[in-house]
């Protein structure tokens, strides 16, 4: 059973113990009638590699087995869900940094008080003490007791009186000398006085406009703590419960992996709304490095109309239609109903219209 190869990408297909099979490279599943198929092909002889199809249509992957409407249906399903991821990661990182910001902004106004409360405690541990004149009196004694001890002297000993002068004239340098450097200290001390009393009131007055600005803060901003708490709560929530239902929606294997991403989702919605190509060909036509740099734009521009649509559409109370000629395949039919299940829940989540991220984009603004 060696030799099969993928009609989408020409990868080796690997066969499974239920006789279904794999390609190694895209991911494409084939049932079993695709394989019976396949060993008729490789019994006929005369086929040549070349040869166009017949009219009768070849057999298809599982994916080319779900009629277009319904495949339609089942991608704009899976972009639903993955605008709905998308957007809620994009608004719970808003709220975060709304918190962080509002946290700095409370941490800024804190830290203003502590700084000059701590400077206030700084400038009162400063005391400055005036240097009394009192300090002049043992000079002005020394100047005035070797001027009297001169004049008594001065007829008895010229000598003695000589040298009580220059010790009152020592004193007197030392006494004025003195009162210059109390004046000069004393006006010193005056003006750090001064600064320090400045200094004093502006820190006073700096804490009390952080208290007026916290006060402020606790009435606004410090109320947006608790409901940005409720609305990552919501948000975290019904992510997990889209990403539940997504998992569910990509586990019927229409889609091969590394398309199950929103890019890929989107540019398979865009590329088989747009023409009447087939699942197969989208594939075979998708460069997913390309794909992811295309679609970012309009992801960003189409988001909010996508999922406003699609909860429009819930309202209606729309379904997929599957008919009873599809339903006789068994093989396909549990695609089917997969795709119809995951339609249905989605629908209910959607015609409830109170996402969680759409509060959040709403209490934003």
């Amino acid at each position: 059973m060696a030799g099969f190869v993928c009609k989408i990408c020409g990868g080796k297909i690997r066969m499974n113990a239920d006789s279904t099979g794999v390609c190694q490279e895209c991911g494409m599943e084939y049932d079993l009638d695709a394989i019976k198929a396949m060993v008729g092909q490789k019994a006929e002889p005369a086929a040549p590699v070349q040869a166009a199809p017949q009219p009768a249509a070849p057999v298809a992957a599982a994916s080319d087995e779900i009629d277009r409407e319904t495949l339609l249906a089942y991608l704009g399903d899976l972009r639903t869900m993955e605008t709905i991821i998308n957007e809620s990661n994009n608004n719970f990182n808003i709220l975060i940094e709304r918190e962080k910001e509002n946290r700095k902004k409370y941490n800024s106004i804190k830290d203003e008080i502590n700084r000059n409360e701590s400077e206030i405690k700084r400038l009162n541990s400063k005391n400055y003490n005036k240097v009394s004149y009192k300090a002049l009196i043992p000079s002005l004694a020394m100047a005035i007791g070797g001027f009297v001890i001169a004049l008594i002297a001065y007829s008895s000993n010229p000598i003695f009186a000589m040298f009580a002068l220059i010790v009152c004239f020592i004193g007197v340098i030392i006494a004025v000398t003195g009162a210059a450097n109390i004046r000069d200290s004393n006006n010193f001390i005056a003006g750090e006085e001064y600064k320090k009393k400045e200094a004093l009131h502006f820190s006073n007055r700096k804490i009390d406009e952080c208290n007026v600005e916290l006060e402020k803060y606790n009435k606004t901003l410090g109320k947006e703590t608790p409901q940005i708490r409720t609305l990552k709560a919501d948000i975290e929530k019904e992510k997990a419960d889209v990403e539940a239902t997504l998992e569910k929606a990509y586990s019927a294997n229409i889609i091969p992996q590394q398309f199950r991403n929103i890019e890929g989702v989107y540019y398979l919605y865009d590329y088989l709304s747009t023409s009447n190509q087939s699942l197969s060909e989208a594939l075979m036509q998708a460069n997913l490095e390309a794909i992811k740099q295309k679609m970012d734009s309009m992801i960003k521009l189409q988001s909010a109309q996508i999922v406003q649509q699609a909860q429009a559409n819930a309202k209606l109370d729309r379904v997929i239609n599957i008919s009873e000629a599809t339903m006789n395949n068994t093989a396909v039919a549990a695609k089917y109903a997969q795709i119809a299940a995951v339609n249905s829940e989605l629908n209910v989540k959607l015609a409830a219209e109170s996402l969680a991220y759409q509060k959040a984009a709403f209490w934003l603004k």
